[in-house]
């Protein structure tokens, strides 16, 4: 019992994970004149697409796929690619 609760967790967080990354670098990428500056919502919305685990990988996959992106397209991203860009950016 106690092996099925771990690997639940382990699978549940590793897919949070994956939909972190995948959506961050979808909202950064696809939107770049954006990016900078939505930055801090774009990472708010992928916090809650983490917290959702497998569903949020789920959803993250369907809104790459509608958009003509296909999955992956671009890659994941974990940290601010635009640290020092914006005026007063603390992140």
């Amino acid at each position: 019992m106690l092996l099925w609760i771990t690997l639940g967790s382990v699978w549940y967080v590793a897919c949070g994970v994956l939909a972190y990354g995948l959506s961050l670098a979808h909202f950064q990428r696809e939107f770049p004149t954006l990016a900078p500056l939505a930055y801090a919502d774009d990472r708010r919305f992928s916090w809650l697409f983490a917290a959702l685990g497998p569903m949020g990988l789920l959803a993250v996959l369907v809104a790459q796929w509608s958009t003509c992106a296909g999955p992956g397209r671009y890659g994941f991203m974990y940290r601010n690619p635009h640290k020092g860009d914006v005026k007063g950016d603390a992140t």
